[in-house]
């Protein structure tokens, strides 16, 4: 049994707009996702005046002020059984330091606060009331399970087109092309591939941004029940959130990879192949983003891109075929998308 030669610029067209797809996805992922609720979310140029009854020192110059500009709407604290109402500012001070341009003022010394963006229109001025509640503090405890200081689970769906699935199926009477349907699971293969997957990771370092550690899934595609068994890296760019930024985020993007064979115990096809072409293998890249669930869980989306090579079923004829080549493998590139928890 042969596996018909795929044509190297059609291989390179289908993994170039795999790709161009992944990034598209990306940026749609980003901008519909990356939105906040909370009444500005800084830009560095003023919106909001807070005027004062008595001066408050500047944290960085030492200087008195009489009124704080803010490029954040200001947010209003109400009053507990062991402190008065608060409003708490971010103001546009000349401090490196974040923390010392957060100013906590009680209620009771902000005398109006107003609205400057606009500079066609005058200012609008707000009832101290009217500021935003600030939101909750980020509670974000991963803590893993089994060993590991994070633990992945996913579902997941692909798309790896049609062309390059088709394939010469060995019969008594000659070769015959197989090409895939929409979605089967059966030896002619499918566009659609689903799976569930997980991931055990260890910290690599103090912030545990870098992490990596054992793939392991299942797969049901092309007359097998594959189990993936790899290595999957991730890079988390905000691993611990400041609980104390004027506004705080437990969500954060990631990207990852991931390597690996494809075992199965249908196809009979051996472990390491006789050449690359008939080596079982996988390999592939992605970027997602999780969103705090409570303090010690996210649910996760994310897309990528994976290489595939797949053994086919044995050939059903013909005895003197040679062993090595009874099983035809089936090489594609999946665009994907996955969706689970993260713990």
């Amino acid at each position: 049994m042969e596996t018909r030669p795929d044509d190297l610029s059609t291989r390179l067209s289908h993994l170039r707009a795999s790709v161009l797809l992944l990034c598209a996805l990306a940026i749609t992922l980003l901008t519909s996702c990356g939105s906040s609720s909370f009444a500005g979310n800084g830009n560095g140029v003023q919106q909001w005046n807070v005027e004062l009854t008595e001066p408050v020192v500047d944290k960085c110059s030492g200087n008195s002020m009489l009124a704080l500009a803010s490029d954040v709407q200001p947010q209003y604290m109400a009053a507990t059984a062991t402190r008065e109402a608060r409003v708490r500012v971010r103001a546009l001070t000349e401090c490196d330091n974040e923390e010392d341009r957060i100013y906590e003022l009680p209620a009771s010394r902000v005398k109006r606060i107003t609205y400057v963006s606009d500079p066609l229109l005058p200012p609008k001025v707000y009832r101290v009331e009217d500021g935003v509640p600030p939101p909750d503090r980020c509670c974000r405890l991963r803590t893993g399970a089994l060993g590991f200081d994070k633990v992945e689970l996913r579902a997941m769906a692909g798309f790896r087109g049609r062309d390059e699935e088709t394939y010469l199926h060995q019969t008594a009477t000659g070769k015959v092309p197989y090409e895939s349907q929409f979605f089967n699971l059966e030896r002619g293969g499918s566009t659609m591939l689903i799976g569930l997957e997980t991931a055990g990771l260890w910290s690599l370092n103090e912030t545990g941004a870098f992490q990596i550690g054992p793939f392991l899934g299942v797969w049901p595609a092309d007359g097998s029940v594959f189990i993936p068994v790899g290595v999957h890296p991730r890079y988390t760019f905000t691993p611990n959130p400041d609980p104390n930024a004027f506004t705080p985020s437990c969500n954060t993007w990631f990207v990852y990879g991931d390597l690996g064979i494809p075992f199965d115990f249908q196809s009979g096809a051996p472990v390491i192949g006789s050449s690359f072409d008939r080596q079982r293998l996988y390999y592939g890249i992605g970027i997602g983003h999780d969103w705090s669930w409570g303090c010690e869980r996210d649910f996760s989306i994310d897309v990528g891109v994976r290489r595939m090579n797949l053994p086919l079923p044995e050939i059903e004829c013909c005895p003197d075929v040679p062993s090595d080549q009874r099983n035809a493998y089936r090489q594609s590139t999946s665009l994907y998308l996955r969706f689970g928890v993260t713990f």
